[in-house]
């Protein structure tokens, strides 16, 4: 989350949502922004760390996607399209990594395709860890 610049880790060791992750937030079928879910597969997952599970592998995958599947099978609205402003973040990956067109989108401010390029460029990124 902090790596796409959803999110910021304060000095204090909080966690503040960028505007990106606000505007992601907003967009997310509810279901899938409130803790319970995930809180409840984590608590099932940490049984198999200690050796006490609760559910068998099979019950938790299935459960999981029933539960993806109903929502986004629910979920009809159509996507909005991002038009939030970049972190500093997010500015600093584009200036460093991008090539001379992405750089011209950012100076005129066409942040959505800096938004596309920056999700495209952590792809690439996450595509590569995978063949290493």
């Amino acid at each position: 989350m902090i790596k796409r610049g959803y999110i910021t880790k304060e000095t204090d060791g909080t966690y503040i949502p960028t505007d990106l992750g606000m505007k992601i937030y907003e967009i997310l079928p509810e279901e899938l922004v409130i803790p319970d879910f995930s809180a409840n597969l984590e608590q099932e997952l940490s049984g198999f760390i200690k050796k006490k599970p609760v559910k068998s592998v099979e019950e938790i995958i299935r459960e999981t996607e029933t539960f993806i599947r109903k929502v986004f099978k629910n979920f009809k609205e159509p996507p909005r399209v991002f038009n939030g402003k970049l972190s500093d973040k997010q500015i600093a990956i584009i200036e460093k990594h991008g090539d001379q067109k992405i750089k011209e989108s950012l100076k005129t401010g066409d942040f959505q395709a800096c938004h596309t390029w920056i999700d495209n460029f952590f792809k690439m990124l996450d595509e590569r860890k995978k063949k290493k």
